[in-house]
């Protein structure tokens, strides 16, 4: 019997590895949470340390997300912030910043003038969300930077892709030569990407200067954002004055709301009082329409939009409501939209030394493209009475094909001296026409297509007594 026993626990050594009954202890189970990973309820021997039911990992739980909450508002002139926090662990999981308040419904009406007032030191207007007021110092130049067509796709805006950095390295020099008190963007950031509005809004907001974009043909092309859209991503940006501007702006060719059309207004602070010495109209000037061409002389082979009545009312409206507040004289304007209107043809064709109208699409295009950027700052270029002007023509001028009377209908409600547009990436030319400065912006950045040396934006200088000077500055 007593060789049985000792079998018996020999047996039960070799088979337990232990020379004692198991003492056992509960290892408790540790719930997961969204922040660690959790263990199931184990055994072991409190004696012997013997692992007897092991514990396995219980996987870490989701996040679960509360809805947004608002730190602190927005307003149509400040961006706001908010949160999303976790129900379970209580940390803050998400935080995005609350778009400048935009009036999707606004319209502009003829026999309501827009009404400015000072308030807290500063020119607001009171009736409309799509009149912006900068404050001048009469005693300096007030200074605008203008870029154009920097045309990013989607798959160029990481820091590192050579488009990208080429813009980046671009603006960098451009606003440290200039020192701009704002910039304007006179259309086709891109192709209505988020990506691209992105890249190029965090870049530009990053200098903390006040800026204001357009929209371009390509703009209204809304690959992926419709208009309304893509104005709410540049409205997270604190320094982007943008607007959706009135509704009752007209309708593009392809039946959308020329949203993105609104005025910013330079003003004078004298203590109490206040003018107005510019204004700039920022115009949405829409993408492509139809043309009765037969039997008609065309200026281009291209099919671009002309402005719309409604913009041109738009125009005539603003001035008036800008001369309420004038100084000694009227206020003067700036208008700054993607396209060129049939002006620019005309003005061409007037100031270029040659013998080709600008009916002769070929062989002006062939004429042009013999003089080089350093010849066009040469007097011998250019006719008599417009020695002054300056910049190519080295890709035709593709604005409405046939011939209109927008300039003329402009420059008749009063007050116009400067004309900005871009486009064209191969043409800077700038032209005192009637006199009116008829200038192509200078092409920032190397995007869809370019000319080595045509790489900067142009710099419009309002001197103490509000008249424009004009000049492209070269990044190369």
């Amino acid at each position: 019997m007593k060789s049985i026993n000792i079998i018996f626990l020999i047996s039960f050594i070799l088979l337990t590895g232990c020379e004692h009954k198991h003492d056992i202890v509960i290892d408790q189970k540790v719930d997961p949470t969204c922040t660690q990973d959790g263990l199931s309820e184990g055994k072991h021997c409190k004696t012997c340390n013997k692992v007897l039911v092991e514990q396995t990992i219980l996987p870490m739980l989701n996040h679960s997300l509360s809805d947004w909450i608002i730190d602190a508002d927005s307003t149509k002139n400040t961006i706001g912030s908010k949160h999303r926090y976790c129900f379970n662990c209580n940390e803050t999981m998400e935080t995005d910043v609350i778009p400048k308040k935009q009036n999707e419904n606004e319209i502009w009406d003829d026999d309501v003038l827009y009404n400015l007032e000072l308030v807290n030191g500063k020119v607001e207007c009171t009736n409309y969300d799509f009149v912006v007021c900068l404050t001048k110092d009469p005693l300096k130049d007030f200074k605008v930077l203008n870029l154009t067509d920097i045309q990013l796709e989607k798959w160029e805006t990481s820091s590192g892709h050579y488009v990208f950095d080429n813009f980046a390295s671009t603006v960098d020099y451009l606003i440290k030569e200039s020192l701009p008190d704002l910039i304007t963007i006179s259309g086709d950031q891109g192709y209505g990407e988020k990506e691209s509005i992105i890249a190029i809004s965090a870049l530009i907001d990053s200098y903390n200067i006040p800026w204001a974009p357009v929209f371009g043909n390509h703009d209204n092309e809304c690959r992926d954002l419709s208009l309304k859209e893509q104005i709410y991503e540049y409205s997270k940006y604190q320094n982007c004055l943008m607007k959706m501007g009135p509704n009752n702006i007209g309708l593009s060719y392809a039946g959308n709301i020329l949203y993105g059309t609104y005025i910013i207004n330079i003003v004078e602070v004298d203590n109490d009082s206040f003018n107005v010495v510019r204004s700039l109209y920022m115009i949405n000037g829409g993408d492509n329409q139809d043309y009765d061409t037969e039997g008609v002389q065309v200026l281009n082979t291209g099919d671009y939009e002309r402005n719309s009545e409604e913009q041109i009312g738009f125009y005539a409206w603003g001035n008036k409501s800008a001369n309420k507040y004038k100084k000694d004289e009227n206020v003067k304007n700036t208008i700054i939209q993607h396209m060129p209107i049939t002006a620019y043809n005309v003005a061409f064709s007037e100031a270029f030394n040659t013998s080709i109208n600008m009916y002769q699409l070929d062989e002006l295009y062939e004429e042009c493209n013999k003089v080089t950027l350093e010849q066009s700052y040469l007097p011998e270029t250019w006719n008599e009475g417009y020695k002054d002007s300056f910049g190519v023509n080295h890709d035709g001028i593709y604005g409405p094909p046939v011939l209109d009377d927008v300039f003329e209908r402009f420059v008749a409600l009063g007050n116009l001296d400067s004309f900005i547009v871009g486009h064209d990436h191969l043409n800077n030319f700038c032209i005192k026409y009637n006199n009116v400065y008829l200038t192509y912006g200078l092409k920032t950045g190397i995007g869809c297509y370019y000319e080595e040396k045509l790489n900067g934006g142009t710099l419009l200088t309002y001197n103490s007594e509000n008249d424009v000077s004009i000049r492209h500055i070269y990044k190369n």
